[in-house]
């Protein structure tokens, strides 16, 4: 983070996330923390084409033609992990690493779903992080959040018993009940894996890049086998 001794949300912030399921807090992560992995996302677009996203917790893979992993780096932060201590409950253990990157005004639209949670630990505790590598508002798709207290607003989730596999269309959900990510670069968006979220598509030809980490309690695994 910017300044490691504020690295705290606010009360305000916490129960923001306690009622949302998540919270566009203040705080940034470091520029320098940014600028790396915005080059190391630079490389991928260039090996792998302007679509280039996926799993990025392979260092090799993450690092093609740079020192050291920045990905890793930025998810290691003390003052990070200080931040998120307290939504999870417990010292925060990093489960996998997605890196986001929209710039083709092809992709379809992305429907309205909960981040699939098979590969989260029993219990199904996980908190994302998703950082903004470049400017993200309306014009270029950002992130949308449906607030939890909305969702009995949806008739889609009104009438299901599981959220496993669920997708909604993205016009089933009225744009006034729902809240937008607009984030600068090095911008934090947290939410509980649980909260429903929307990807729309980049029609704006400027480039939508974003890092979630995924963090499971440090004893998630402990309680899980016990």
């Amino acid at each position: 983070m910017d300044d490691p001794s504020g690295a705290t949300l606010s009360g305000a912030e916490r129960a923001a996330f306690q009622r949302d399921g998540f919270v566009l807090p203040q705080l940034t992560v470091g520029a320098h923390h940014v600028v790396a992995m915005a080059a190391a996302t630079a490389v991928l677009v260039r090996t792998a084409g302007p679509a280039a996203a996926g799993r990025i917790d392979d260092p090799h893979r993450a690092a093609t033609g740079l020192d050291g992993n920045p990905f890793r780096a930025c998810a290691a932060d003390p003052s990070l992990h200080e931040l998120i201590a307290p939504l999870l409950g417990s010292v925060g253990v990093l489960w996998r690493s997605v890196l986001l990157h929209a710039a083709e005004a092809a992709a379809p639209d992305g429907g309205w779903r909960a981040a699939d949670a098979a590969w989260v630990p029993r219990p199904r505790v996980a908190l994302a992080v998703r950082i903004a590598l470049d400017r993200a508002d309306r014009g270029n798709g950002c992130l949308r959040l449906l607030p939890r207290p909305h969702e009995r607003l949806v008739r889609a989730l009104r009438n299901t018993r599981a959220r496993s596999g669920l997708a909604v269309a993205s016009h089933e959900v009225d744009d006034a009940i729902v809240v937008e990510a607009v984030r600068d670069p090095g911008a934090l968006t947290l939410y509980d894996i649980a909260t429903l979220t929307c990807e729309p598509a980049n029609r704006s030809g400027r480039p939508r890049a974003a890092v979630v980490f995924h963090y499971v309690p440090a004893d998630a695994r402990t309680r899980a086998a016990g």
